[in-house]
């Protein structure tokens, strides 16, 4: 009888012994899923960051259509007035970008912001309500 219930109690403490190696297992399994669920969010993270900059990158930069093309002798007006731009800047700009103060001081302004219109009728228009010659 003795030895039956010290039979009992051996495979009990197997049993036991099973199950907490199991458990352990079982946690360290868990351990590794937690582990690379942080690396894949991180990752994730960081790739919408790259797109985020990526986009705000592409915002500031200048769209280029033929039509936005300088040409020489508008790039030699604007340069004679000082202009820290380009000739067509202020047609271009983004809305609501605030215009520079250099630009509302030059005289050759509204040309510039209106050098993209294909109506030259509507320039003209548009220009008889501006005092200064440009």
């Amino acid at each position: 009888m003795e030895a039956e219930r010290k039979e009992a109690e051996r495979k009990e403490a197997e049993r036991l012994e099973a199950e907490r190696k199991e458990a352990e297992q079982n946690a360290k399994r868990l351990e590794a899923e937690r582990r690379e669920t942080e690396r894949l969010e991180a990752e994730r993270k960081e790739a919408e960051e790259r797109q985020r900059v990526e986009i705000e990158a592409l915002k500031h930069v200048e769209p280029f259509h033929e039509q936005q093309a300088a040409s020489k002798a508008a790039v030699d007006a604007s340069s004679d007035s000082g202009c820290n731009h380009y000739f067509g800047y202020l047609g271009q700009r983004d809305k609501g970008e605030e215009i520079p103060a250099e630009c509302l001081e030059c005289p050759k302004s509204l040309d510039c912001m209106l050098h993209e219109y294909k109506s030259k009728e509507s320039v003209k228009e548009i220009k008889k309500w501006y005092p200064f010659k440009t």
